[in-house]
């Protein structure tokens, strides 16, 4: 009988399909990240992936068929509850929103089970609510809202005590801080073979070389290189980077 593995997954269609969403990095991570706990299963392991429709996790289970090691096997559920939740011991969640589904567990001991998630854009009102209901909702410490970055964890930790501050001048008296969730800083990681130049080229150089020429880009001209998504409401403002352009420029 096969093992269930210790988390289960919630990955909707909008967490990582690019195929028929627009490209963001959140949904190219949560595809990876899938990928990776696949790829690790173990012989006689079951990975369960939680999402909205049948349709959409028959097409994850597409995306990640070719990275199942044999004799480990993949559950698919479109619907959770809290003994279901209890087996496995965790439920990861592909954004900051610990506090909506820390509700299953309200007929449950609180360390029936585990919530995590992960950061992603954090200037939402989405997302700036989520963070308000991590002082709010019945989270524990084992419970945890995995940080990308530590400029990252900085924002929550501001919202956090922003928002604690905001409740005690509400009631007006002094309110302890809830010792949960945690905070770990967990940068993303991306599987670097489909970037190794080694294979392709002799050197470094080489492959400086023939990247200037594909791109036609003179062999003295000053090259900086963005990778990201340009969007000055919800990820990247230009702002800094051709204040850091005019700098360089200097």
């Amino acid at each position: 009988m096969a093992q269930p593995y210790p988390a289960g997954l919630l990955l909707p269609s909008d967490a990582y399909d690019t195929s028929r969403h627009q490209v963001m990095g959140r949904r190219v991570a949560g595809l990876q990240l899938a990928r990776a706990l696949v790829a690790d299963l173990q012989a006689g392991e079951r990975l369960t992936l939680v999402g909205n429709s049948g349709s959409d996790l028959h097409h994850l289970a597409t995306e990640l068929q070719s990275q199942l090691p044999l004799e480990a096997q993949l559950q698919l559920s479109t619907r959770l509850d809290g003994a279901a939740l209890a087996r496995l011991g965790c439920l990861h969640l592909p954004d900051p929103g610990l506090g909506h589904w820390c509700q299953l567990r309200s007929s449950q001991s609180p360390s029936a089970w585990s919530l995590t998630g992960v950061m992603h854009t954090l200037c939402s009102a989405g997302v700036t609510r989520a963070l308000e209901e991590l002082l709010t909702a019945p989270l524990q410490p084992w419970d945890a809202l995995v940080c990308t970055s530590s400029a990252g964890r900085q924002v929550v930790e501001a919202a956090l005590a922003g928002h604690h501050e905001a409740l005690q001048r509400r009631f007006g008296v002094a309110l302890p801080r809830p010792a949960g969730p945690q905070l770990p800083l967990i940068p993303l990681a991306i599987d670097p073979a489909p970037y190794d130049w080694r294979g392709r080229y002799g050197s470094r150089s080489e492959q400086r070389r023939a990247a200037r020429a594909q791109l036609q880009l003179p062999a003295d001209a000053l090259v900086v290189l963005f990778v990201g998504r340009l969007s000055f409401h919800s990820k990247a403002h230009p702002q800094p980077l051709y204040r850091a352009l005019e700098h360089l420029a200097r």
